[in-house]
């Protein structure tokens, strides 16, 4: 992925964040594939994402934590307090119905 669209996707959610961030509250999931901690520490200072990152990543004697089969990135999956899945949508740039849900939900 090009640094310029890192920084797309790290805006566009970071704007959600920040829009929503006192009534909703926000995790990201890293996935992928590193080599080891030191890269991963960069990536996470690069990535400029405002809110909790939790690391799903695999490396050589380290399997991913979760196994959830999600196949996109950014993946957005907005879970209700019931614990229950309310919105899931791919990529970046589509966040609209994202954005009608949240303003449904936050208050």
């Amino acid at each position: 992925m090009k640094k310029s669209e890192t920084y797309d996707m790290a805006k566009e959610l970071n704007e959600i964040y920040n829009s929503y961030k006192d009534k909703i509250k926000f995790i990201g999931i890293i996935e992928g594939y590193v080599e080891n901690q030191k890269e991963l520490d960069e990536y996470l200072k690069n990535s400029k994402i405002l809110f909790e990152q939790i690391d799903n990543t695999k490396s050589q004697g380290k399997p991913e934590i979760l196994n959830y089969n999600m196949y996109c990135s950014p993946a957005k999956i907005l879970i209700g307090r019931s614990g229950k899945v309310i919105h899931s949508s791919c990529g970046g740039g589509n966040s609209y119905e994202l954005i009608q849900k949240l303003d449904s939900i936050k208050n």
